[in-house]
């Protein structure tokens, strides 16, 4: 039997550089689950990258760093999207929102920073933006801050509860459901602070009913907006709320049902 747990592993993993970048897999959201069971340890590995050769250096890396602990005798990486897959694009160079924008009579703004050189340029906008921008093959590099890259506690001159919120963490209040409202499915995940907060986070999805009549890729898994709110215990009400969207109503609805706050204030 392993003496390890998830949360040990997960710090393990901490160690495991994303390959050009100073985030390590877990920083950059890629490790979506862990499993122990006897000696055998499996990791849900999601990474957000086009780069084959990444992909496979980091699969490496995670199998060398939990083969390093000695503590397992079978290791499983199970790898899932949201990598980003070259097949996904069918061969159109027209994104889905372009496409939306189109079918709504608007004509689409092209995409302003081009990555992909071998595309012709008249599909990729202004690719010459990119370097003024800051960005580069992989994305943008972080700009210094105040404080050191990589600090993991904040001390200062007043507390930031949202910052205290860790989806890690065992011992928190926390918890999610999906339900269906309108048409759209949504998947709800909060975790309740000390101080009476509760913080949300809300992703709606839906299949994507847009016709591109071939001129774009559909969106491999629909529609897709995410909104994070967070609901005062005390004063039974959302007291911010934060996202992309054009009606956060739904998002506060869904909210309402998911966390059951009529059951909770009875």
């Amino acid at each position: 039997m392993s003496n390890m747990n998830t949360e040990k592993v997960l710090e393990c993993l901490r160690d495991v550089a994303y390959p050009g970048f100073k985030k390590n897999v877990v920083s950059a959201g890629f490790i979506q689950n862990i499993d122990i069971k006897d000696n055998v340890v499996t990791v849900d590995f999601a990474p957000i990258t086009n780069k084959a050769e990444k992909i496979d250096q980091m699969v490496k890396d995670i199998h060398a760093r939990l083969n390093s602990i000695g503590e397992f005798e079978k290791i499983n990486i199970n790898r899932f999207r949201p990598y980003e897959d070259d097949s996904l694009s069918h061969g159109q160079q027209m994104t889905p929102l372009q496409a939306e924008l189109l079918a709504e009579g608007q004509i689409p703004d092209p995409d302003v920073l081009g990555i992909d050189m071998s595309v012709s340029k008249a599909s990729l906008g202004r690719a010459d933006m990119a370097p003024d921008a800051g960005y580069c093959e992989d994305g943008p590099s972080v700009p210094e801050g105040p404080i050191e890259a990589g600090s993991k506690e904040y001390e200062g001159i007043m507390p930031v509860y949202q910052w205290e919120i860790d989806p890690h963490d065992p011992e928190a209040d926390s918890g999610g459901t999906s339900l269906t409202l309108k048409g759209w499915e949504f998947h709800l995940w909060w975790q309740v602070h000390s101080k009476g907060l509760v913080y949300a986070s809300i992703q709606a999805m839906r299949e994507d009913t847009t016709e591109h009549e071939g001129k774009a890729r559909e969106h491999p898994v629909g529609r897709s907006e995410a909104v994070n709110l967070v609901y005062d215990l005390e004063r039974k009400g959302v007291v911010a709320i934060y996202g992309t969207v054009g009606d956060f109503r739904p998002f506060v609805e869904a909210f309402y049902e998911g966390y059951e706050i009529e059951k909770k204030n009875k």
